[in-house]
């Protein structure tokens, strides 16, 4: 009779969890993601405005500090105006906004091992690991198959996001 007690105790508890988790992805997919406009250009800015790209990249995972936002003119080589990334750390950027004059690019500095999930992140972007003991950074696809590696050194280096899905920043392979 214990035994029943306790297996019926431990799928009432499963299924609060699952509940829990499913309120709570309903509520993020309510939440709205930018607006849209109606109106025609009508002037070169207004033009520029309404060509531009601008998706909301965030990186899921556990401890997942804030990012900074950093921008330069277009045409400028994106790392000459991207932060240094600290020793001990991989720091990643994404695309955020782009019009005819402007990129704006979201930065993570990553510390903590660790799995990260992309969400809304496109096109090509930058990664630095700065880490140490030749530690590397795995990327891999939505069927978690490895994409490739990015190795210790050399400052930031260009990366194709669109494919990517998650990453680990201590990716040990065998």
């Amino acid at each position: 009779m214990r035994a029943l007690v306790y297996r019926i105790k431990e799928r009432a508890g499963r299924l609060v969890l699952a509940l829990v988790a499913a309120f709570a992805l309903a509520a993020l997919a309510a939440v709205p993601q930018g607006h849209a406009t109606a109106s025609t250009p009508s002037t070169p800015q207004d033009a520029a405005e309404a060509a531009a790209f601008d998706p909301s990249p965030w990186l899921g995972g556990s401890k997942v500090p804030g990012s900074n936002v950093y921008q330069g003119n277009r045409g400028v080589y994106t790392p000459t105006y991207l932060p240094s990334c600290d020793w001990q750390y991989v720091c990643v950027a994404v695309l955020e906004y782009q019009d005819l004059y402007v990129n704006k690019w979201r930065v993570w500095k990553l510390y903590h091992c660790g799995s990260y999930y992309l969400y809304d992140w496109h096109g090509r972007g930058w990664i630095n690991n700065n880490q140490s003991g030749g530690a590397v950074v795995g990327r891999f696809d939505g069927e978690n198959r490895w994409l490739g590696n990015t190795s210790t050194g050399g400052g930031w280096k260009d990366v194709d996001w669109e494919p990517v899905y998650w990453f680990d920043t201590c990716f040990r392979y065998e």
